[in-house]
């Protein structure tokens, strides 16, 4: 069952016109006008669970959930059918949830900008690094650690575990990943300078030399 809430804060009426747009409100069994004129809408059982989006109005009842149901009386106002008809149809709940609030998407991987003009020295990108979000660590560290390899920077390497460190990354990630970068420099994988390579390239460069990346990060 479908239930529509109307409260003082909103109602789902707009959640549910966003559905049926999209073509995910089948037609009910029956349609229950409920006491605070939202509505209740049956459809034919299944397994799925139980589910409620608070913010949006709406709830969902299947498995281990229960409904006020008509006739009953709330307050001396009634829980009304005002539709019953022929349906086998099934109410998908976990698509109307992803449709009304999506999953987060994972947030684009994308290297420092830095204009023609850039400095030479490879100071900033610790910084860079630190600030890196679960699911960017690895491979901004691993695209940080070629830059500095292929300079021969040692120092800016140091700095870039540290900040790795800081983002949330544990010591045997980080060696490995540097390791796996100073490799990469030195077999030339990574052949372009840092003011000239892509950064979604040399991202897309690292499982073919071997780099691990980090499962969920």
């Amino acid at each position: 069952m479908v239930d529509v809430d109307v409260r003082t804060s909103g109602n789902g009426y707009g959640p549910l016109r966003q559905l049926k747009q999209a073509g995910l409100v089948p037609k009910p069994m029956a349609i229950v006008r409920t006491p605070s004129t939202g509505a209740h809408l049956y459809y034919q059982g299944t397994a799925q669970q139980s589910g409620h989006l608070d913010k949006l109005h709406l709830d969902f009842r299947s498995q281990g959930g229960y409904v006020v149901a008509s006739p009953s009386r709330i307050a001396r106002r009634d829980y009304e059918v005002v539709k019953s008809q022929p349906s086998d149809a099934t109410f998908d709940w976990d698509a109307a949830r992803q449709l009304l609030v999506p999953p987060p998407q994972r947030q684009a991987y994308r290297a420092p900008e830095r204009g023609d003009d850039r400095p030479k020295d490879l100071s900033h990108l610790a910084e860079w690094v630190a600030q890196q979000p679960e699911g960017n660590r690895n491979a901004g560290l691993f695209w940080a650690s070629c830059r500095a390899a292929e300079a021969g920077d040692a120092t800016t390497l140091g700095s870039l575990a540290n900040a790795a460190r800081a983002a949330g990354l544990d010591d045997r990630e980080i060696d490995r990943t540097i390791a796996s970068a100073q490799r990469t420099a030195t077999a030339g994988a990574s052949t372009r300078p840092f003011e000239h390579q892509a950064p979604q390239q040399a991202v897309a460069a690292a499982p073919q030399t071997g780099q691990q990346m980090e499962a969920g990060s």
